[in-house]
């Protein structure tokens, strides 16, 4: 079997992936930067897009111009917001795998200002009333439906992977040979919709070597099932936690839980919230994985999950409810309470969370993936070995050394591929 831990990379390629990594950050910086330092001059957002696309180029490259001088004022007159703005941008894409459903995603949600914020809420108010109970279960119902169709949005787009594996996926078919003829493919498509998936049963280009981690293990049919009925199960019961959490704020009177008025999140309170709620996931998730590893809790709960020792991106949540609750939703949203997370932030952290869990659970290394990121090699590897990688970050698993194993097969790894070359 392919072990599951990150291939050593030859010199001229890490150079690429380095160049690629700074390239990103500056357009990163660009696009962070245009979003906060617009929103001044044209009302903000992408608002200024319909009005823009019938001028002409001419206009276009004016008002482009006119644009970017206004931004270097902007960074001249708030360093702190303008280096907060672009940082905030960059871990929330980091967050969510650096794809493009998390580029597309990051921009819309870090591009949200205060008229933005202003009208969503008034939609809400005219849809489920002022009362703030009744307005907070409005705010509970978008914040569920964000988790939940991202959830299977983004999960059933990278579910043809564990099927028809491209073979730019280097190794992927197991029988490359064999392909499905006229007559077979006939008789499936009466009894299957996964004939939308058989064009990747005749041509599939090979470039996209190596990003199947353990290219030897697949879904089945019924396998896939189970994991549908328990993950649709966790989703529907995420909906009444979500609005029970919205409402500490009412119970409280305002003294803890999310937030949706006051004033508007600048982009350093926001980076601060991203930071401080990554400190809590981590500590939370990492002691309450290895708890879930004890041996009664394991056999009890945590087995349910360990079922996938490749795990795919649908599998993400599915695990027994204890734990999905007391590992998982507790850990990423617990910190709302204390810190009073404005409710646009909640969007950015729901969403960075559900695209970032379905990225560490794909088996697949991308190549939009940063270079320095050892997801998902890292929880792969758990999810192949067990005992070792409880963590998401690796911080609490240096400190603690649950991550020998992993270094120590990387190394082990990278010598014998080096000798090889070598000899």
């Amino acid at each position: 079997m392919k072990a599951a831990v990150r291939a050593p990379v030859p010199e001229p390629v890490r150079a690429v992936h380095l160049f690629r990594d700074v390239v990103q950050l500056l357009v990163v910086a660009t696009v962070a930067l245009t979003l906060w330092a617009d929103a001044p001059a044209s009302g903000g957002g992408f608002a200024e897009a319909a009005v823009m696309s019938n001028q002409t180029f001419g206009s276009l490259y004016a008002a482009r111009s006119q644009t970017a001088v206004h931004v270097w004022a902007s960074v001249a007159e708030q360093p702190g917001e303008a280096a907060a703005a672009v940082g905030l941008l960059f871990v929330t894409i980091s967050m969510m795998g650096n794809s493009p459903v998390a580029w597309v995603m990051a921009t819309l949600l870090c591009s949200v200002k205060q008229p933005d914020w202003e009208r969503h809420v008034a939609l809400l108010t005219r849809v489920f009333g002022g009362e703030d109970a009744f307005l907070f279960h409005g705010f509970g119902i978008v914040v569920w439906l964000l988790f939940a169709g991202l959830f299977l949005v983004h999960g059933l787009l990278l579910l043809p992977l564990e099927w028809g594996y491209p073979r730019w996926l280097a190794d992927l078919k197991i029988q490359p040979d064999k392909t499905v003829g006229a007559a077979k493919l006939q008789k499936v498509a009466r009894v299957s919709l996964l004939n939308l998936l058989l064009p990747l049963e005749w041509g599939y280009p090979r470039w996209l070597a190596d990003l199947k981690i353990q290219p030897d293990k697949t879904v089945g049919a019924a396998k896939l099932q189970k994991v549908a009925r328990v993950s649709l199960l966790n989703l529907l019961l995420v909906l009444p936690y979500i609005i029970f959490f919205t409402l500490i704020r009412k119970w409280s009177d305002g003294r803890y839980g999310v937030r949706h008025d006051g004033e508007f999140p600048s982009k350093k309170q926001q980076l601060f919230q991203f930071g401080a709620l990554l400190l809590v996931d981590e500590v939370l998730f990492y002691y309450s994985h290895r708890w879930f590893h004890t041996p009664a809790m394991y056999a009890r709960f945590h087995k349910q999950h360990h079922e996938f020792t490749a795990p795919f991106a649908l599998s993400a949540i599915y695990a027994h409810p204890v734990e999905f609750f007391l590992s998982n939703l507790i850990p990423f949203t617990i910190g709302f309470i204390p810190l009073r997370t404005h409710m646009v932030f909640v969007y950015i952290w729901v969403t960075g969370a559900v695209l970032g869990t379905q990225t560490h659970h794909s088996g697949y290394r991308f190549p939009w993936i940063a270079f320095f990121d050892e997801q998902p090699f890292f929880h792969d590897y758990h999810h192949a070995k067990f005992n070792c990688n409880f963590g998401n970050m690796g911080v609490l698993d240096l400190l603690h050394g649950t991550d020998m194993m992993y270094k120590a097969e990387t190394k082990k790894r990278d010598a014998a591929l080096l000798a090889k070359k070598a000899a």
